[in-house]
């Protein structure tokens, strides 16, 4: 590894600081909905970068930034108001968003900075809430687990999102034992298919049941520069999704 001055030192630390804040903007934005905005100001803006985004699940990949918009706002404002409907049939006067919730947090923070500074790899852990409300004043509510990875990338000083991993590890029905879980149909997986979707590279991405060994792979390590065959798009994908049930 090479050896920095206290000076490159601070700013790599200063780095590390900024890109937590990124992530925990993202997971704000993502909490209010206010996804064109996290799009605007925390991805990429270059148009080389925009070009091979990618915004992924246990499913597959979105790729470039036309093509996560769709999906990450405006296929979610269309949910949104299909929420509206139970409302509006009960003579409610509503607006979108009432009554969802959707909570994606970032703990535990792992951070590599490659060496030559350009670019810089995350790994967090979702522990959030999924909310969907009803006229009658109940509602349909989760806890949601999962690993949040991302590939960010240096433009002009600022470290923009470039490549993001939303996976799903478990959905627990909120007052319910886990222990009840059916091993064929697990608790919300048509919600985790719905926040999904239908991506541009359908793939085994992430497997929640598959006991982690993608964990040692995937996991952030020193680094010296960008290598897409280690990254977290279509190219990085692990090696013990490529054999057995996921070749």
């Amino acid at each position: 590894m090479r050896k920095y001055t206290d000076e490159e030192l601070t700013y790599r630390l200063w780095d590390k600081e900024e890109i937590k804040n990124t992530m925990s903007r993202h997971s704000y934005y993502l909490a209010n909905d206010d996804r064109e905005r996290e799009l605007r100001e925390l991805w990429v803006a270059k148009p080389e970068h925009q070009a091979d985004a990618i915004l992924g699940y246990n499913n597959g990949y979105y790729k470039g930034i036309a093509s996560i918009r769709k999906h990450y706002v405006d296929d979610a404002m269309a949910l949104r108001l299909e929420a509206l409907k139970p409302y509006l049939e009960a003579g409610q006067d509503v607006s979108a968003g009432h009554g969802f919730m959707s909570i994606h947090t970032v703990n535990t923070p792992l951070i590599e900075l490659a060496e030559d500074g350009r670019t810089a790899k995350y790994l967090g852990y979702d522990c959030g809430l999924y909310c969907v409300g009803k006229p009658d004043g109940d509602s349909d509510s989760y806890f949601i687990f999962g690993r949040v990875y991302a590939d960010l990338v240096n433009e002009d000083g600022t470290f923009k999102l470039w490549h993001l991993l939303m996976t799903y590890d478990h959905v627990i029905p909120a007052g319910r034992d886990y222990g009840e879980v059916p091993p064929q149909a697990p608790w919300g997986s048509d919600l985790v298919e719905q926040a999904c979707g239908t991506p541009d590279i359908p793939d085994v991405v992430y497997d929640g049941f598959y006991g982690w060994v993608d964990m040692w792979e995937r996991l952030p390590r020193p680094y010296e520069s960008y290598d897409p065959k280690t990254s977290y798009g279509p190219d990085g994908k692990p090696k013990c999704y490529q054999i057995g049930l996921y070749k």
